[in-house]
């Protein structure tokens, strides 16, 4: 969750952790998809999003 914060992007802990094929590390506040000024899909805010999402990752695993 550090990651998150010194990105400024907004995550929490998933509601639950297992053990099985794939795993949440973590959970977006809010919605990862991005509008325009016109409520259509912003692609290159929506792209930004993600861009911060995998940089959290790579910090988190960085740091483990």
């Amino acid at each position: 969750m550090q990651a998150g914060e010194s990105l400024r992007l907004p995550i929490k802990k998933p509601a639950r952790f297992g053990s099985g094929t794939s795993m949440t590390v973590a959970v977006l506040k809010e919605d990862w998809r991005k509008p325009d000024g016109e409520g259509r899909l912003s692609l290159g805010k929506t792209v930004g999003v993600l861009e911060q999402a995998e940089r959290v990752v790579m910090e988190g695993v960085a740091g483990s």
